[in-house]
């Protein structure tokens, strides 16, 4: 009875640590962008929020805001966060449970047990291959998923660039702001 508590007691410690985290993010942070001005001046920082005529990004370092109006734009670059340790590990987990589970099921389906094609070293050597497929499909992913979007805003037309603004709009930390 005492291990059951202590296991129960440990299971609770852990969800209440995972979930602190959560509770402790109160809003979301916007989109790292660059605004490449038509004066070729850049303006780098959070994307705050998107109003009908201007973007509002925030200095990460003053945290001093700036309006830049949409009619001096030329480029806008959204930098976009790698999530390469993630793309590896998930990736290495699901390659060695997706080889483990295949492994398993041709065993049953074999008929033996243990014994298959040599045993737990051929189990654990063929996990292991698995996991470093799995590593390689992740980072793959992770690059893919991780790329810089630019907007060449002076080159798009007018519908393309009320797109191009809701698309903003939802990137940045207020997408409810008055437009």
């Amino acid at each position: 009875m005492k291990k059951t508590g202590a296991a129960l007691l440990l299971i609770g410690l852990g969800l209440s640590a995972s979930a602190a985290p959560a509770a402790a993010a109160k809003e979301k942070a916007g989109a790292r962008v660059a605004v490449e001005l038509a004066g070729g001046r850049l303006v780098e920082g959070e994307l705050i929020a998107v109003r009908a005529q201007s973007l509002v990004v925030a200095d990460p370092v003053s945290l001093a805001s700036s309006e830049v109006p949409l009619a001096e734009i030329f480029r806008v670059k959204v930098i976009r966060k790698t999530r390469l340790l993630k793309g590896l590990g998930l990736g290495s987990l699901i390659g060695a449970g997706a080889s483990w589970v295949g492994i398993v099921a041709i065993g049953r389906a074999s008929g033996s047990t243990g014994d298959f094609m040599g045993g737990a070293k051929v189990y654990v050597g063929l996990t292991a291959y698995g996991a470093v497929l799995g590593l390689v499909v992740g980072a793959l992913a992770a690059s893919i998923s991780g790329q810089d979007q630019t907007i060449n805003w002076a080159a798009l037309s007018s519908s393309e660039r009320k797109a191009a603004l809701r698309k903003l709009r939802k990137m940045s930390r207020f997408p409810k702001e008055c437009l």
